[in-house]
């Protein structure tokens, strides 16, 4: 359940886009960037505890929950900024199947760690 006043963090929905098939790196590999794809309102708090056990079950290294309202957009590899923070979503749970809220389970890093 949300609670009003809770979803109090602005969130870019970033998303890896392909760029054109000419663009390749030194490996020939096709070179890809990650845009905004949508915007949304969160709460974000560290895991710790039972939740950090029950979160390493998605990855091994969880650091953080988010809750915000349903988006088929946010999926486990997208990423999610907040200011100058990044996260990488591990999973994201449709909470009781409602297409109401979500429950992600997200790793904290910095720069293009990945």
């Amino acid at each position: 359940m949300i609670v009003p006043g809770e979803l109090r963090h602005l969130v870019e929905v970033m998303a890896k886009q392909s760029l054109a098939p000419k663009n390749r790196n030194d490996y020939g590999e096709r070179e890809t960037t990650w845009q905004c794809v949508a915007k949304v309102y969160a709460k974000i708090t560290p895991v710790s505890g039972f939740e950090l056990e029950r979160a390493k079950s998605f990855g091994a290294k969880v650091s953080h929950k988010i809750k915000c309202r349903y988006t088929p957009l946010i999926i486990p590899g997208t990423r999610l900024r907040i200011g100058d923070k990044s996260y990488l979503v591990n999973a994201a749970l449709n909470v009781d199947e409602r297409n109401v809220e979500l429950a992600i389970y997200a790793t904290e890093f910095l720069g293009e760690q990945f």
